[in-house]
């Protein structure tokens, strides 16, 4: 599911989060099974784009990431994550990258 779309600059690095409150049962929990990012040829980009510090983590029913430089152009962000109701669920975020101006 495309859930958004995100945009920054190459310098950037920032804290995001997706939310999975309108998916995720009452009482139930969730935890990450991945996180990665692909260009748009496919090729995995995941190291390029987001940052392992700090590591993710799961806040209720929110996944917290940080997204850092990447060269300009566009990625697919996939995050997904299992629920202790036995759910598993894919939120994709369109990433866009732009050049730093001088």
């Amino acid at each position: 599911m495309l859930t958004g779309l995100f945009n920054k600059s190459s310098y950037e690095e920032i804290n995001t989060y997706i939310d999975f409150i309108n998916e995720v049962s009452t009482g139930a929990t969730i935890t990450i099974d991945s996180i990665s990012a692909t260009d748009p040829d496919g090729t995995v980009a995941t190291s390029d784009v987001i940052s392992g510090t700090p590591s993710p983590f799961v806040a209720g029913t929110r996944v917290n990431y940080r997204v850092k430089g990447g060269t300009e152009d566009f990625y697919y962000v996939s995050v997904k994550v299992l629920v202790s109701d036995g759910q598993k669920l894919e939120a994709i975020i369109e990433l866009r990258i732009t050049g730093t101006k001088p």
